[in-house]
């Protein structure tokens, strides 16, 4: 059960760590902005997993979901390659290629 807990915390620390990143934010000024102290920041940081009150004020903050939070985030690279790959699908493709494009994925994904 302590393993459970302590990857929770550290995908929680991640995930904070990479939307304060994202928004050029420091500990002190998501403090200052969700209205809790700085130590209360760092160790978020550090792995401790607010309350569901102060989940919710980070939530508001960052206007995302508990599971952007609470959840492993999902790789990025392969985020925008799938979305650069959607991209060039047109609704002219048959069935048959659809088919094609996803078995192929598929085999390139158990080349892993």
């Amino acid at each position: 059960m302590d393993n459970v807990i302590s990857f929770r915390s550290q995908i929680f620390a991640e995930n904070l760590a990479k939307l304060m990143e994202k928004n050029a934010e420091t500990p002190l000024e998501l403090g200052v902005a969700i209205e809790e102290e700085n130590a209360t920041v760092m160790a978020w940081l550090s792995g401790n997993v607010p309350s569901t009150d102060k989940l919710i004020k980070l939530q508001k903050h960052y206007h995302v979901s508990s599971a952007t939070l609470l959840q492993p985030a999902k790789d990025p690279d392969n985020s925008d390659m799938i979305e650069e790959i959607v991209a060039h699908l047109d609704n002219e493709l048959s069935e048959p290629e659809k088919l094609l494009i996803i078995n192929y994925i598929d085999s390139l994904k158990k080349l892993r």
